[in-house]
């Protein structure tokens, strides 16, 4: 059962099931979504892959707001926490993605990855893009 994060037009009280999230039914019964459209509507991607992100599929626990990461004009492959390895063996395009989307300098990126271990205040989800396999870093901030 299904007990993440989920938008509907009422509350839910109950789980729910990760076929009806998949199918759809979920999101055309309860008016449900389960991430924020915004940031892939932002990078260009195409409004039936939002639909399949946003509609049909389970979206992952951060301490403020999803942010479902694009590369190549597609939605990218959530793969959950990064490890110690993909943040301090991240690439230097990957590096350069994450300062820019938060804004961030190389102090800014030495601060947030000091220490970094999985499931901490600073989080850190993998994501890789389906078409040249580059491994992007969301952040996130208790």
């Amino acid at each position: 059962m299904y007990v993440g994060p989920v938008s509907a037009m009422e509350e839910l009280d109950e789980k729910l099931c990760p076929w009806c999230i998949a199918d759809g039914s979920s999101a055309s019964k309860l008016g449900a979504s389960f991430a924020d459209p915004d940031p892939l509507v932002q990078a260009g991607v195409p409004n039936d892959v939002v639909e399949e992100i946003t509609l049909r599929t389970p979206c992952y626990e951060s301490w403020q707001q999803d942010s479902w990461l694009a590369h190549c004009g597609d939605a990218c492959e959530f793969h959950g926490d990064a490890t110690c390895d993909d943040v301090s063996d991240a690439s230097v395009e990957a590096k350069q993605q994450w300062k820019d989307e938060f804004k961030q300098d190389e102090a800014g990126w030495q601060l947030a990855t000091d220490g970094y271990r999985p499931g901490g205040s600073s989080a850190f989800y993998k994501f890789q893009c389906r078409h040249c396999h580059l491994v992007l870093l969301g952040w996130d901030l208790d």
